[in-house]
């Protein structure tokens, strides 16, 4: 199970992971930029431009790395700052838009945001990261009329891009279209068979679906078995086990969930449940822990179809 906000997130840095690939690609490529030379003093002009502009590329990169490197520990401002300096000395780079339409959006920005992404579709009409960025900032901002719009042309303009129709699966569960959502993630998979965050979705969506249970398990078993460490799949699949009435296998996922992050709020309400289910005196302590890291989580879930059984106080 993904929160939207943390599947909101998640779905830009996968974008912003392949404008990182990018971005090292050229950092390979450019070689020597920036170190004086001696031999400076007897060049042509025309070769002495050439090296100064080569410098200035290579500053902007330089930017632009650390653009990214804040980005992706979630210092938002230093990485707009990095950006800003980046693209002041080239207004139209497109690697460095997209990284600042990120930073804009996750300091709550999203006309700064859409502005950016909208001018990357400007620079960059068939690049599919312009349209699913931007398509991710009207989703957030419930204009679904225009993210869809978006998510339908970064599927056209990149038809065998697996990040586009995830991105696209990512919004249509969240307005409950769960079969549509399917679909896109079965696609999604069909070109990216080991992308683990994507059999996870798919997991996850049959579950909110209510489709079959051992087709959920399934996909969260490979998620898993893509990515041991992928959180996520261990809380997703036990919700699915809770569904399936294996509660003592569903214990055991909340709990790795829970240790690689004790503070998902939904693995210690699922693993709460479980014990209830089973007698276990601790269960109450569990479900009151995700109460106050996430108040309203009963609400949230009774939606899925996953009820509180009556349980006992917190035990020791």
């Amino acid at each position: 199970m993904t929160v939207h906000a943390t599947r909101l997130r998640h779905g830009l840095l996968v974008g912003v992971a392949l404008v990182a690939v990018a971005l090292a690609a050229f950092l390979i490529s450019t070689r020597g930029a920036g170190y004086p030379n001696p031999a400076d003093g007897v060049r042509p002009l025309h070769e002495l431009a050439a090296r100064s502009q080569a410098e200035r590329d290579f500053e902007r990169l330089i930017f632009g790395m650390q653009c990214l490197d804040a980005l992706t520990r979630n210092k938002y401002a230093p990485a707009l700052q990095y950006c800003d300096l980046g693209l002041s000395q080239n207004a139209d780079d497109a690697m460095l838009l997209k990284l600042r339409g990120n930073a804009n959006f996750f300091l709550g920005k999203n006309k700064a945001a859409i502005a950016d992404f909208s001018r990357v579709a400007r620079i960059v009409p068939h690049d599919p990261d312009a349209y699913r960025f931007r398509g991710t900032v009207y989703a957030s901002m419930h204009r679904d009329a225009l993210a869809l719009a978006d998510f339908n042309h970064a599927v056209a303009v990149a038809p065998s891009d697996p990040v586009s129709l995830e991105f696209r699966g990512f919004f249509l569960e969240t307005r409950g279209k769960y079969n549509a959502a399917i679909v896109d993630f079965l696609a999604s998979i069909a070109l990216q068979p080991n992308n683990y965050h994507a059999w996870n979705s798919l997991c996850w969506t049959r579950f909110l679906a209510g489709a079959n249970g051992t087709q959920a398990l399934a996909a969260c078993n490979r998620a898993v078995e893509l990515n041991a460490r992928y959180v996520n799949s261990y809380d997703s699949r036990g919700f699915v086990l809770i569904r399936l009435g294996r509660y003592q296998a569903a214990i055991v996922d909340f709990g790795k969930a829970l240790s690689i992050n004790p503070k998902l709020a939904s693995s210690w309400f699922g693993r709460g449940i479980a014990k209830a289910h089973v007698g276990d005196r601790t269960a109450a302590r569990d479900i009151a822990t995700a109460r106050l890291m996430a108040p309203g989580i009963d609400k949230q879930f009774l939606a899925y179809g996953i009820r509180v059984p009556t349980v006992g106080p917190p035990g020791t």
